[in-house]
């Protein structure tokens, strides 16, 4: 599992390596799983079973969006057409692209968390919980789900004019 940003490289019908990345939850985490499922190209490679042909991906992260936490997994099974260090620079580029917008929305996402937190807390602090209040707080943490799923939305309009961006919607 990604924690940060998050991207795939993998090699297109021309042979050129391109990156796909998604757009991050609410937390901030753009998942490889989400990212290989939306690929088209991907899903031609599977078997019946769902297995991918060989390692036809690469799995890329920077750990809390910083440049500096370049990481690879699996590093010792990479594809011969995939040299980490060529594709630093450009992976590196492509995450600091996301992160400006990131950046913008990271506070939003994070005051929507701590106000539901707050009638979460605040619900189980009552010592008995009527029907009606228990109908109110679910109507409560609705509108929280719905402002974040909308929240999200917006960030995936403004994430998709960057090459690479797949549809992913895990908020």
């Amino acid at each position: 599992m990604c924690e940060g940003f998050g991207c795939v490289a993998y090699k297109d019908q021309y042979g050129n390596i391109q990156f796909a990345f998604g757009t991050p939850n609410r937390f901030g985490n753009i998942y490889h799983s989400e990212i290989i499922n939306e690929l088209e190209y991907l899903s031609k490679m599977r078997n019946m079973d769902g297995v991918i042909y060989g390692r036809k991906v690469v799995h890329i992260e920077f750990p809390l969006w910083h440049e500096l936490n370049y990481h690879i997994d699996e590093i010792s099974t990479l594809p011969i057409w995939f040299d980490p260090d060529e594709q630093r620079e450009r992976v590196t580029k492509l995450m600091l692209r996301v992160k400006k917008h990131w950046d913008v929305f990271k506070p939003k996402f994070y005051r929507l968390e701590k106000a539901k937190s707050e009638i979460t807390l605040n619900h189980f602090k009552l010592p008995v919980i009527s029907s009606s209040t228990h109908r109110l707080y679910v109507l409560r943490q609705s509108k929280f789900e719905a402002a974040c799923y909308n929240l999200h939305l917006r960030l995936h309009n403004e994430l998709r004019s960057i090459e690479g961006h797949v549809a992913t919607y895990s908020v």
